[in-house]
């Protein structure tokens, strides 16, 4: 039996977040920083630092993820508006 140890952090961040990124020519990595106040006002920052071309990869993602969002939310919208349009007695006159 061989026996593995995972550690997962979790954090949810608000609208209020402060983000800021920084490529190192030197060292090759990006330093992406999240920063906000919570309760109590504690301040929360953390940081990430990563090759550069696992950022890239990243961002790819990223974006490929958002576009699919807001076409789905696109869609549902066009579906509401024809749903609403359809069913609409004064407007099959």
């Amino acid at each position: 039996m061989e026996t593995k140890q995972t550690n997962e952090h979790g954090i949810n961040f608000t609208s209020k977040v402060r983000t800021s990124s920084y490529a190192s020519s030197y060292s090759g990595n990006l330093l992406l920083s999240f920063e906000e106040c919570g309760e109590n006002s504690i301040r929360h920052k953390y940081n990430l630092s990563m090759p550069l071309e696992v950022a890239r990869k990243l961002c790819e993602e990223l974006a490929e993820d958002i576009i699919r969002h807001d076409d789905a939310v696109e869609e549902k919208k066009a579906e509401e508006a024809k749903e609403l349009v359809s069913g609409d007695p004064l407007l099959d006159l």
